[in-house]
């Protein structure tokens, strides 16, 4: 289905002209035919499908042989959809609280495990490019390890994406259950983050000075130590990483002072990179904010219905700054 949906896309546009619905179309088949899931499907997916395959039967027998198949939301889910196909002849639809989940699971992995891994791979290949090509200069060490840093993020997030159990105790027990909080988080990825920004991206104030060299230098290297900051949150939530879910509750590494230590470091990143290269417009930083503010709000929403987050969000009272906000 996957690999063929850039041509699904395709033949629809031959029956339906609604102009929302075909400039959705091409992006998504711009997106499907492009580097974002061109490893994914060209290296990884078969394998990673039969590897399932003869998995499936023995994982559940060793992990959840004490566990009714019917309490799994996967297994949920699939039963709501065998009940859609035989509505016509039953009358009956399978729908609970379960299925529900074990179509948000899905549908969140469906989007970000593709990215995740064609991402690992091409990081993966660009991050031995780097190495044979190191030299010690101030400029090439920071790109190195910037690089180096965004690799271990990814390498963390397609872990997460792909492994889910209870022997490593990252199962996904809630999944953003609002809209906004789907559209903020989609927002910033491919293929929505192609346009999605456009919006903010016009020149409100003037702001942008020339600095001097080791102004510039100095903050090359905190960008660096921000992306630093970035992947050691990462680190933090291990197995449990993955967007618009609640795996359970991390309290170590960064996380110990704010509640969104990787959004603050990005945000940082940003802010240095409009204020002293002019890489941005303030618009577009502003832009950056916003959304990712709203991503804290509606993930504080989410979390917060679970009582070990409100445990935690009385330990650490800083959203991005400690003592500051």
């Amino acid at each position: 289905m996957l690999k063929n949906c850039d041509a699904w896309l395709e033949q629809s546009l031959t029956y339906i002209s609604w102009e929302p619905y075909v400039f959705f179309a091409k992006a998504w088949i711009s997106n499907l035919q492009g580097p974002n899931y061109q490893y994914f499907l060209d290296f990884f997916v078969d394998a990673y499908l039969l590897i399932c395959l003869l998995l499936i039967l023995p994982y559940f027998y060793f992990f959840y042989a004490d566990k009714p198949l019917i309490q799994d939301k996967y297994i949920a889910a699939f039963k709501t959809f065998l009940s859609i196909l035989s509505f016509f002849k039953t009358r009956r639809f399978y729908w609970n609280s379960l299925s529900k989940l074990g179509f948000l699971t899905m549908g969140v992995k469906l989007f970000f495990l593709p990215y995740l891994i064609s991402w690992l791979i091409n990081n993966t290949i660009h991050q031995s490019n780097l190495t044979n090509e190191f030299t010690w200069d101030l400029y090439t060490i920071n790109a190195y390890l910037v690089a180096l840093f965004i690799y271990i993020d990814t390498v963390i997030f397609a872990t997460g994406y792909l492994i889910e159990s209870k022997f490593l105790k990252n199962e996904i027990k809630s999944v953003e259950p609002t809209l906004l909080g789907w559209i903020v988080c989609l927002w910033c990825y491919p293929p929505f983050n192609t346009f999605s920004f456009t919006i903010f991206d016009y020149q409100m104030i003037d702001i942008y000075r020339q600095y001097p060299e080791w102004i510039l230098a100095i903050m090359t290297c905190i960008i660096t130590g921000l992306w630093g900051i970035f992947a050691w949150a990462s680190l933090s939530l291990g197995f449990k990483a993955s967007n618009l879910t609640n795996r359970g509750i991390v309290t170590k590494g960064p996380y110990r002072f704010v509640r969104h230590p990787a959004y603050s470091a990005k945000l940082g990143i940003w802010l240095i990179q409009f204020l002293f290269f002019g890489q941005y417009l303030l618009g577009l930083f502003m832009g950056f904010v916003l959304i990712y503010f709203l991503r804290a709000w509606t993930e504080e929403r989410h979390l917060s219905q679970d009582t070990a987050y409100l445990k935690y969000k009385y330990q650490v009272r800083w959203w991005f700054i400690p003592y500051l906000i």
